[in-house]
């Protein structure tokens, strides 16, 4: 639970909801006073049952060739636009079959009674049969609910459609800023810019099938002076009603690139994005303080797994494919806590001393800024 503060009101941010709160029910010190969070609680009715979060990576290769990527090992110096990556591993059917098995255990230890999966790669529709063959597997699930991480550069029409016949229901897509600074981060193995491709392909999305989209806007040195120009031109080329849109900064200082935005622009800047995408009719979450992560805070996975294309179980996406930070297998699950201590890792692990970052207050702030402004156009409580 935590508690926001908007130009004229509180909310209460609890489990994925908010409520309003009347200004005498906060104290001095910013928290609610004595006996309120029960009633709270009781008006934003009950809380849904937990689903088992399962990540899968379908590839570890990837047709781009951002130079930011967590799954970045070493430059190229013979073509910059193709670093060397974690080892290539490609999900097969039978892997996929096993994967249903597994998650079947692991839900029954727990005591779950749905599954939220989780497409992931490298680029997942390097291998869409796989994408496929895993919906066809988990959909029997109660309660399924599935969404893919994608470059889009690959999401055509056609590929739309299939992957909502076989339930997907949201693909986040990411914009490192307007055309001209995404043109010369988000690249392929030649080069080439992809922006047009992928609101291209996001429109064509949006128009012939019910997917809805989470657009992840990257935000850098270099590209945040841009991004209400970006919010404004994806706002006109595709149906903003059907995307949600949030702003990330990008906490990596790969070896040879320096992506830290400065802390000055995103004081002046981050709210303003924000109030500027709802005014364009993209849905809009509000920015919380990091949360905890149903993947890496627990050792041993309690409540999710992530899976790697060749079977192997790792503890957080951050890790996924990194040689020795294995943690299990499919068949004999995780392995005893003592042996993997060491390799159990959580989110961010990678980022080392950033020159910027989105401290809690700038994200308080924003979400009681979203919340008010839904709020007075009807669309909050």
């Amino acid at each position: 639970m935590r508690i926001v503060t908007g130009p004229s009101t509180h909310w209460m941010i609890d489990a994925g909801s908010a409520v309003r709160l009347p200004r005498w029910a906060v104290g001095r010190g910013g928290g609610l006073r004595p006996g309120l969070t029960p009633l709270l609680r009781a008006a934003q009715g009950p809380r849904p049952l937990p689903r088992y979060h399962l990540t899968v990576l379908t590839t570890t290769a990837c047709n781009l060739g951002c130079g930011y990527c967590f799954q970045n090992v070493t430059l190229n110096e013979a073509n910059p636009f193709q670093p060397g990556r974690i080892p290539s591993r490609t999900l097969t059917p039978e892997v996929a079959g096993r994967i249903g098995g597994f998650v079947r255990r692991q839900m029954e230890l727990g005591e779950y009674d749905g599954l939220d999966l989780l497409v992931f790669g490298g680029e997942p529709l390097l291998n869409p049969r796989a994408v496929y063959a895993l919906l066809e597997e988990l959909r029997s699930f109660d309660r399924f609910r599935a969404h893919m991480v994608s470059n889009g550069v690959r999401l055509d029409r056609r590929t739309a459609i299939r992957l909502v016949e076989l339930g997907m229901s949201e693909v986040q897509v990411t914009f490192d800023g307007p055309r001209d600074e995404h043109d010369m981060v988000r690249v392929d193995h030649r080069g080439r810019g992809t922006f047009d491709t992928i609101l291209r392909n996001v429109g064509d999305a949006v128009e012939h099938t019910s997917l809805s989209f989470n657009l992840r806007v990257n935000v850098t040195l270099a590209n945040a002076t841009g991004i209400a120009e970006m919010i404004d031109e994806v706002g006109r080329r595709i149906d903003p009603r059907r995307c949600r849109l949030h702003f990330a900064v990008v906490d990596a200082n790969q070896t040879g690139f320096d992506a830290t935005a400065s802390a000055d622009d995103l004081e002046r800047h981050f709210i303003d994005w924000h109030l500027r995408a709802l005014s364009a009719g993209f849905r809009v979450d509000p920015p919380v303080v990091a949360k905890s992560c149903r993947y890496c805070d627990t050792v041993g996975g309690r409540d999710g797994a992530v899976v790697s294309a060749d079977g192997k179980l790792y503890s957080c996406w951050d890790s996924a494919g990194q040689s020795g930070f294995e943690v299990g297998d499919l068949d004999s699950g995780y392995a005893p806590e003592a042996e993997i201590a060491e390799r159990w890792v959580s989110c961010g692990y990678q980022a080392e001393g950033q020159a910027a970052a989105l401290c809690d207050d700038l994200l308080d702030r924003a979400a009681g800024a979203v919340l008010e402004a839904g709020w007075r156009s009807g669309g909050a409580r």
